[in-house]
């Protein structure tokens, strides 16, 4: 097995990072990332990534940062100042969330006030911003903190605990 150039896993550390990520290369200069080999490519069994430049267009560097196999250093960076892979923090992309102002009157939903509380069906009223009960429903006579819209991706919650899916958890952008 190849002994790895200063033990670098840079697939690890770019996995999820998102489409665009400024990198910088000697070679190259300014980079962006374009994404792991195994999501963009046919030859998933390699470990390797892709990253766009101005000057030479669409490469790839292997995962310890070679550009070339018989390479022996590393030739992509978090920047033109840092060369340091170790205090590079992966930047992860704004998670698009459920905006609870797009539901209309009587909306079928779910709501809740606590989490740790089952979810219950109700018919959407109002949603009032700044409030600490910002939802109203109608046929319960009541405000609650959480709501989600009842459909196929949380009609699951319904009588549960249950968390709900990332998309539909305005409440974390809220705080």
């Amino acid at each position: 097995m190849e002994k790895r150039i200063n033990d670098l896993h840079l697939c690890e550390k770019l996995a999820g990072c998102p489409k665009g990520t400024r990198l910088w290369s000697p070679m190259f200069g300014e980079c962006e990332f374009i994404g792991l080999s195994k999501d963009v490519d046919e030859d998933p069994d390699e470990d390797k990534f892709w990253v766009r430049s101005d000057e030479l267009g669409l490469n790839t560097f292997f995962d310890d940062g070679r550009f070339f196999s018989t390479s022996e250093e590393c030739l992509i960076f978090p920047s033109k100042d840092n060369r340091d892979w170790s205090t590079w923090v992966n930047p992860k992309p704004k998670v698009e969330r459920f905006d609870p102002k797009t539901l209309k009157p009587f909306d079928r939903v779910l709501v809740r006030n606590y989490t740790g509380r089952p979810w219950i069906p109700a018919f959407f009223e109002q949603f009032v911003p700044d409030d600490a009960y910002p939802v109203e429903a109608v046929n319960l006579c009541a405000r609650f903190a959480l709501v989600v819209p009842y459909n196929e991706a949380t009609h699951n919650l319904f009588g549960t605990t249950n968390e709900a899916p990332e998309y539909y958890r305005w409440w974390e952008d809220a705080k």
